[in-house]
Order: structure tokens, then C-alpha cells, then sequence
């Protein structure tokens, strides 16, 4: 069914962003076709829109038709005609996000979705979003698109080469990053002609003649999700720094020349002093993960060079030639940007941290003390799960650690856990980490064993072969700016993931060096060896890997060869220039969808490494296969298929391969999944109760003025909304950032999506923005000079609070209606 001719002839008049959503009301079919020709010209909404356009007021234009689009997607059935776009929320774009439009492409049709919220990045700065389309190829079930060679020609490598009309103009592929090309997604730009696309990029950088795997990643950092830094560089403030290389080999048996300083630049203290404020940060971190010019990776600060600001010398910052990925052209004023900075995080385990340590265990006679303290932290962590549901002490300390979006430190702490709300936030939290030790046994090791942590480089050369330098902050917590900190000495485990060998656990010497002491939640690797030990950590580096480092005696074994991690070889793939990247890459991209299998690969290795022994044949491919796999996506070399004889009959059931035969065996991990799954399920279904009891309770007539129920309405709807975009049940599950499966689900099907880490940082930044809204107009309209008062404090919207002096009479009226609504109308979420 197609638009009517009075559509068509709106249509036509329309600017390109309400075409946009137009397309997307009549993606939905019959029904969207209907509700806009009810309200056009039934309803008569044409003549408003007319207004609109005369008073060049067309993003009023492009909101009514987003929200309708909204209002179907929330009930296709169309339960109801009453659609008001006054009852949806003015978009408002979130910090550090902005809005790119989003399309689907199946096997059978092309889905227009919503704006989504995307982290903001280079390329998004330099090109605006007016004209970039977020582009996912997905199976017709949201999972990933099919391995059909036909398929993949004709819906993702046709639309790669010949581009997309999207609203009448045409867009071509641009390039994405990393994690949105395995993601299967990447960026179209509006471009008469792909060659114009071209032009943009030969503007802002020059990219060597390389495999278009690799030339293609180059240009996604232009598109790494990053904070743009208001502080600008100049040239002449960025200097160079030598690389820290082992001898170069004089003889065949002689080990390859390595890079200690891969990926590790150093940068100033007064502009990291910047970067913290402009961050609002506690703490001023370490080192950042960055993007600048044709530079990525790490910079660590560094007290002591004598070429940087702060030490009399001109640079702001110094990089390596290791660093270098492109050659960009300059510009008067340099951005940098920010991926990531150093800050205290606690350390879990997970399968093949578990599965590698206990190969460790068995072969020097340990296994039975390693297994016991496996089984002693699961325990140790479901107890406190319970625990926090009724001691108040673990209740409070838990919604310490859960999101903030009030001041929680102003309630009395014997009454929080009377709170119905803040029960279910609680309960909410305690079946999400039941869920994570069942599904991927993620067991926290105690914050006085173990954390996690980037890795920077020893620039005094004072630590020795085999050293590390760890000072870590004692609270994770911590709000102060001068935290109390330890140093470790003595014995300590070190690893990342991914792993698959047995040498990528390494046992490390951490040793106090005082001239290290600016070094806080960090770990610094020394620059003296034969070969860096990031390198034998799974073939790492210093360019924002993150490393796993644990001190558990019971934990602190001998350590196996490193594995060897050669870079693949790639002198028969063609080398191509930017302006030839565009087919090339367009074929890389259908045979790595085709080719791709590092998922199978490491859960074939999860499988092998519990029933062998991690040096068995099968392991030992398995892992070799792996190493090549994970690169695939940047190297363009792809892993040797898996064989059949590879492919198990029958998988551990600690796997939850419930559509695969399934066996139950004596390794730790399936006695650890044993005991995890009748704990989870018995979460489930307490919690799944309690909410049926909560729900079921008899409402009640409140009595409350126009402006309460209003604001109160308001509140609801814009809440609602955010669940339906997320898929989010429970306002529990909103305000502690977790998804739930339903009872008896152990492992909910995963949509081929942004992480769960990502997507529940959005939804907390739009939260945040929702009840600061709401909190602005309610201090707005009871105490006008509250801005000056919160400053004077040194306070946020989330943390301040009215001295109780003065609060209003009227404003107390306001909570207790409030109050009222929500015990008897509303949601468990304002019952507090």
C-alpha cells in the first residue's frame, strides 16, 4: 500500500528529516498509512503543519511526525486514535551523544527506526549528523545476518557499492569503527557520488597503500566514540618521544625485535589537570586513552621529562611512532579526545580465567586448594546478594554502589530499606548478578586481591625484567581527590582477555619504586626483557588494553611458556589507496560476514579446555585459530575453518547451550553452575512474586490539584517511554541499570546490539536528564534562587537538597501528593 495522493503532494513540500520519518510511519504498513491520513487531513493537522512551514519553524514539523512514529511503534495494534504530540517529550539530545538516524536492512525489507542516541566522535563533529545514516545489515529476528552468499551479495554488497536513497537523496558508505563494523553496521553519508566521499577523507588525513582491512580500520578512528577536550593543541606543543625496542635479531634462532613502548605516549600534568576538570573527575587520573591527528592509544602523566610544560620544557603532550596510524593535516588548532582514563575498578573472573587457572592448578598439584577457593568466592558472592535483601547494612551499601540520580546520603540510612521502591531497586540488582554468575560465572574477586586496570610503561627504566609497579586506590568508591592508596609487593597474577593459552596467566614481581608513585590505578610494565610482558599476555599492548591483575595466594601459581602471537602474514592481500578502498572494502567486509568465527572458535575452546588438557592438539589449534580470529576484522586474514571433528557431540552444560545436547561433568565450573542455577532461579521467582504482590495492590482515590497530577502525568509518560525504547519492564530495572530475563530464563536470546555496558550508560544519562528536568521545574516554581545556592556549594542537580528551613509549605504539599499518587496509581519507581 503506498501513500495517497495527498500525501504524495505533503510529502513532496517536506524537509529532508520529517521525510524521513514520514518513510518511517509508513514502514509499519496499513495501520501507519491510516493514522496519517486520519490526522492530515481528517483530523485536518495539514493546516497546522502549513503554519509551521510558513513560519520556517520546521523542527516543530519534524517532531510531530517523529512522535507520531513514536506513538505507533508503542502500540502498533493502534488501540487508540488519540494521538497528541504535546504528550511526548521534546527531544533533547544527551551529553556526549548526539542523534543519527537508524536503518535496518533484512533479507526482505529496509526498516527505518528512530533516531539513535550515538556517542559523538570526529567525524561526527567535522561532517554534522544532518546527513548521516546509521546503517545495521540484521536477520529478520534482530540476530545477525544470515551466511548466505546470495544474500550478503544482494542486500549488503549491492547497497555498499551503489549506496542508499534514504528520503529522496542518496547516501554512500563512509567508514565506522571497530566495534560497529563487527557490530555488522557502518555510516552512510549523503553524497551525490561516492567520489565524493572520497574528497572528505583525502581532506582530512593521507592513508598509506595497505590491506583494505587495514586501511578501512584507519579510517574508523575518525569514528572511536570519544569526549572532544576544550582545550585546544597546537603544533608545536606536540612532540615526539623514540619507541623502546629489544636488539633487532642477528641470527635465525634469535627472538624477533618488540616494541616495550607500543601504543604509550606521555602527557603533561597541567593539561591532565584540565582534561580532569573538564571530565568532572574526582580523581586525576593516570593516563587517558586518546585520538589526536593520526595518533592512538595511551598517554601516561610524566613528572619527570623535561620536555614537557610543567618541567620547563614546550610540549603538551608526546607521542611514538608506534602510534602513528595516518598521516593527518594539521590544523591551526588540534583536537584531542578522549576514549578512556585510568580509575579504580574491581576484578572478576570468568570461564576461561577459571578454566586456564585450573589447567595451571592440576598440572602442579594444587587443583583441590584452587577449586575449594572457587567454590569459597561463589559462595562469599551469592551471601551477599541475599544478604542485601534484608541486613540494612549490605541494603545500603549496595544502592551506594548502584546509579545516583538523588541524594541518597541525605536519607537516614535505618530507613532506606522501609523504602518499597528502593526494595525493588535492590531486589532488581540481586537477580542481574545472580545472572551474571549463571550465564558468564563472573565471580568478583575482593577488592584487596585483585583489580582491573590499564597498562602503561615504566618511562625511569627503573623497574627490572619481570617487574610491575601496582599502587591502587583502597576505595573503589572513593570520592576525595587524595584517596588512600597501597602499593603491592610480592607475587602477583597478571592476564586479559581474551585468553586461550595457558601462558597467558603470567606471574609477575610487583615491587615500590618512589619515583612511580604518580602511578595510581594503573599497572606499569617495565621496558627491560627480552620481550614485554604485554606482548606475552595474548599478544598485547600498551594502547588501552586492559589488564586483569590479582594477588590471591591461592591464586599465585607458576606460570607456562607464553604463547608466540606472530603478525600474520599479509603480502598477497592487495594493497589499496583510499580512492580504490571503496569496492575492495565493500568485498572484505560480505567474505568477513561470510568468513567471521571467533565466536565459535572460542566457545569450541571453552568446551575442549574443560574435558583436555590446554596443550591437547584440538586445544592447541583451537587457540592458534583463535589468535588469528580476533584480528580478522582489522588484518583482513581469516582463521582456518573449524573442523568437524573439532565441533563436540555434546557441550558442558555450565555452557547453557539449551538448544544443543548437554552433559553434566565434575570440572569446577559445572559444580559452580550447579549451585549458581537453583540460587538464580529461586531470585527469579521470589522477585518475579514480590512484584505480582506489588502490583496487585488496591488503588485508591487520591486527592491532588491540577498541577500535581499534571507534572505527575508528565513524569510517568516520559519514563514509560524510555522502558519501551530500551525494552526495559520495571522501573527497578531503570534505576539499577540492569535487564532482567523472565523466570526460568538462564540465557535470554542476544540481539546483535550495542553492549550491555554501553547501551546502560545511555539509558543512565537519559534518566539523569529526565528527573533533573523535573527536579529544575519543581525548585524553579518553590525557590527561585536555588541555582546560587547549589553553586555556593559546590553541588550538582542530583546531589543538592533545599535546607529544610526552606522548603515551602506548598513544596511539602507537592511530595506528599506525590507520594500518594504513586502508592496507589503510579509505578514502584515514585513510591519513593
Amino acid at each position: 500500500m503506498g501513500p495517497s495522493e495527498k500525501s504524495l503532494n505533503v510529502i513532496s513540500r517536506l524537509p529532508p528529516n520529517a521525510k524521513y520519518f514520514l518513510e518511517c510511519i509508513y514502514s509499519l504498513g496499513s495501520v501507519g498509512h491510516f493514522l496519517m491520513d486520519y490526522y492530515l487531513f481528517k483530523k485536518d493537522d495539514i493546516k497546522l503543519l502549513q503554519e509551521f512551514g510558513r513560519k520556517n519553524q520546521w523542527v516543530l514539523v519534524n517532531e510531530y511526525f517523529r512522535t507520531m512514529f513514536i506513538f505507533l511503534k508503542k502500540d502498533i495494534s493502534l488501540a487508540s486514535l488519540n494521538f497528541n504530540p504535546n504528550d511526548f517529550p521534546e527531544k533533547q539530545n544527551l551529553d556526549g551523544h548526539v542523534s543519527i538516524k537508524n536503518i535496518i536492512i533484512t533479507p526482505t525489507k529496509i526498516l527505518k527506526e528512530d533516531e539513535e542516541e550515538t556517542s559523538n566522535n570526529r567525524a561526527f563533529r567535522r561532517l554534522g549528523t544532518e546527513n548521516i545514516s546509521q546503517i545495521k545489515f540484521r536477520d529478520e529476528d534482530g540476530s545477525w545476518f544470515p551466511r548466505d552468499q546470495t544474500l550478503l551479495k544482494t542486500k549488503m554488497y549491492d547497497r555498499l557499492i551503489n549506496g542508499l536513497t534514504i528520503s529522496g537523496r542518496i547516501y554512500h558508505d563512509f567508514g565506522c569503527s571497530s566495534s560497529l563494523f563487527r557490530e555488522s553496521g557502518t555510516y552512510f553519508y549523503q553524497a551525490w557520488h561516492q567520489e565524493n566521499i572520497v574528497d572528505i577523507i583525502n581532506e582530512w588525513a593521507i592513508f598509506k597503500k595497505e590491506p583494505a582491512a587495514k586501511v578501512s580500520a584507519r579510517v574508523g578512528l575518525y569514528f572511536s566514540s570519544a569526549t572532544e577536550i576544550n582545550m585546544k593543541l597546537r603544533n608545536n606543543e606536540i612532540g615526539q618521544l623514540d619507541d623502546i625496542v629489544s636488539p633487532p635479531p642477528r641470527h635465525d634462532h634469535d627472538p624477533p625485535q618488540y616494541t616495550f613502548s607500543d601504543g604509550i605516549g606521555i602527557i603533561d600534568i597541567a593539561f591532565a589537570r584540565e582534561i580532569q576538570k573538564q571530565l568532572d573527575l574526582d580523581q586525576l587520573p593516570s593516563a587517558f586513552q586518546f585520538r589526536c591527528l593520526g595518533y592512538k592509544g595511551m598517554v601516561a602523566i610524566d613528572p619527570y621529562n623535561k620536555n614537557l610544560v610543567s618541567n620547563g620544557g614546550q610540549y603538551v603532550v608526546m607521542f611514538r611512532d608506534s602510534q602513528k596510524k595516518f598521516e593527518s593535516i594539521r590544523e591551526n588548532e588540534i583536537d584531542f579526545e578522549v576514549i578512556k582514563y585510568s580509575s579504580p575498578a574491581p576484578l572478576k573472573l570468568h570461564r576461561s580465567f577459571i578454566a586456564l587457572l585450573v589447567a595451571l592448578a592440576r598440572d602442579q598439584g594444587k587443583l583441590y586448594v584452587v577449586e575449594k577457593r572457587l567454590h569459597e568466592l561463589f559462595s562469599s558472592a551469592f551471601l551477599e546478594i541475599i544478604e542485601s535483601l534484608f541486613d540494612e547494612k549490605a541494603f545500603t551499601k549496595v544502592l551506594n554502589r548502584l546509579p545516583k540520580h538523588f541524594p541518597m546520603d541525605k536519607l537516614y540510612p535505618e530507613e532506606l530499606i522501609q523504602q518499597e521502591f528502593l526494595r525493588t531497586v535492590v531486589e532488581a540488582n540481586a537477580v542481574n548478578l545472580g545472572k551474571q554468575l549463571n550465564n558468564k560465572c563472573q565471580i568478583p574477586l575482593p577488592e584487596t586481591l585483585g583489580r582491573s586496570c590499564l597498562g602503561v610503561m615504566d618511562e625511569t627504566g627503573l623497574l627490572g625484567p619481570n617487574q610491575v609497579y601496582i599502587q591502587y586506590t583502597n576505595d573503589i568508591r572513593s570520592k576525595s581527590p587524595n584517596p588512600l592508596t597501597t602499593v603491592r609487593c610480592g607475587l602477583v597474577g597478571v592476564t586479559k582477555s581474551p585468553m586461550y593459552h595457558m601462558g597467558d596467566i603470567r606471574y609477575l614481581e610487583a615491587v615500590n619504586i618512589p619515583k612511580l608513585k604518580h602511578h595510581i590505578d594503573v599497572i606499569v610494565f617495565s621496558q627491560h626483557g627480552h620481550r614485554p610482558i604485554p606482548d606475552q599476555i595474548g599478544g598485547g599492548d600498551l594502547d588501552g588494553d586492559c589488564y586483569s591483575v590479582f594477588w590471591d595466594p591461592i591464586f599465585l601459581l607458576d606460570h607456562s611458556e607464553p604463547a608466540h602471537f606472530p603478525s600474520p602474514d599479509s603480502s598477497e592481500l592487495s594493497k589499496v589507496s583510499i580512492n580504490e578502498l571503496h569496492h575492495s572494502h565493500a568485498e572484505f567486509r560480505m567474505k568477513y560476514m561470510e568468513l567471521n568465527n571467533l565466536q565459535q572458535i572460542s566457545n569450541l575452546h571453552t568446551c575442549h579446555i574443560t574435558l583436555h588438557h590446554p596443550e591437547h592438539q584440538e586445544v592447541k589449534n583451537l587457540a592458534e585459530k583463535a589468535d588469528v580470529a580476533v584480528n580478522s576484522f582489522k588484518s583482513g586474514i581469516f582463521s582456518k575453518p573449524i573442523l568437524p571433528a573439532e565441533k563436540p557431540v555434546f557441550f558442558p552444560s555450565f555452557m547453557n547451550k539449551r538448544h544443543e545436547p548437554m552433559f553434566d561433568s565434575d570440572h569446577v565450573l559445572d559444580e559452580i553452575h550447579q549451585r549458581c542455577k537453583r540460587m538464580y532461579l529461586m531470585l527469579q521467582i521470589t522477585h518475579n512474586e514480590k512484584s505480582k504482590q506489588r502490583a496487585s495492590k488496591e488503588k485508591k482515590f487520591v486527592e491532588a490539584s491540577p498541577f500535581s497530577k499534571d507534572l505527575y502525568e508528565r513524569y510517568c509518560n516520559e519514563l514509560n517511554l524510555l522502558k519501551i525504547k530500551y525494552n526495559i519492564q520495571t522501573e527497578a530495572e531503570l534505576f539499577a541499570g540492569v535487564t532482567l530475563d523472565p523466570p526460568g530464563s538462564f540465557n535470554s536470546f542476544k540481539c546483535a546490539n550495542k553492549n550491555e555496558e554501553e547501551t546502560s550508560s545511555l539509558v543512565q544519562e537519559a534518566l539523569r536528564m529526565i528527573i533533573g528536568k523535573f527536579r529544575t521545574l519543581i525548585l524553579d516554581k518553590f525557590h527561585g534562587s536555588w541555582r546560587n545556592d547549589m553553586h555556593q556549594k559546590k553541588q550538582n542537580l542530583t546531589t543538592y537538597v533545599l535546607p529544610s528551613y526552606q522548603v515551602p509549605q506548598e513544596m511539602k504539599a507537592l511530595w506528599k501528593e506525590f507520594y500518594d499518587l504513586a502508592n496507589t496509581e503510579g509505578p514502584a519507581l515514585e513510591r519513593f
